[in-house]
C-alpha cells in the first residue's frame, strides 16, 4: 500500500463507528497482508488512515492518507 493508493476495502476492516461509516470520513484500518518487524513474539501490522470515498453495502472505496506508527 502507498499514500493516494485507492483501495476497495471490506467494511468490516474499516475501523469506525457505524454511524461514522461514510463519504468524507477517515478511519483506521490494518494491512493484514503485510508484516512489520516486531522483537520476539510481537507481530505487528501496518496501519493506516483512509479517506472513505465511497461506502457499498459490502465493501468501502477507501484512499490511503498516511500510515500509523
Amino acid at each position: 500500500m502507498h499514500i493516494g493508493d485507492t483501495l476497495l476495502i471490506a467494511r468490516d476492516l474499516v475501523m469506525v463507528a457505524e454511524d461514522q461509516l461514510s463519504s468524507g470520513n477517515t478511519a483506521e484500518i490494518i494491512d493484514t497482508s503485510a508484516l512489520v518487524d516486531g522483537d520476539g513474539d510481537d507481530i505487528r501490522l501496518p496501519r493506516y488512515r483512509v479517506l472513505i470515498d465511497e461506502v457499498g453495502e459490502r465493501d468501502c472505496s477507501c484512499t490511503i492518507l498516511e500510515r500509523l506508527e
